[in-house]
């Protein structure tokens, strides 16, 4: 209880806010839509867990769909000077 109290709770929304004022708010919301990604990673490395195909498709997906809103608009702005 303690754990999930102190760091999924209090340390994580004090990394967040640090993390947030050191980066562009675009950034650091793109980092968020990676969060179930990195919970499988933990999963995989912490359990043992295994990644099924679906899972594998799931973290492409979301991990592409972040690439792709943070690439686009850093072109969209070149294009535009």
């Amino acid at each position: 209880m303690l754990y999930l109290g102190v760091c999924c709770s209090w340390l994580a929304y004090k990394l967040w806010n640090l993390g947030l004022a050191k980066t562009p708010a675009h950034i650091s919301g793109m980092l968020i839509s990676l969060e179930p990604v990195f919970g499988v990673l933990l999963a995989m490395v912490l359990l043992g867990e295994t990644m099924t195909l679906l899972m594998v498709v799931g973290s492409v997906l979301v991990i592409g769909s972040a690439m792709l809103s943070t690439v686009i608009p850093m072109i969209k702005q070149k294009q535009a000077q």
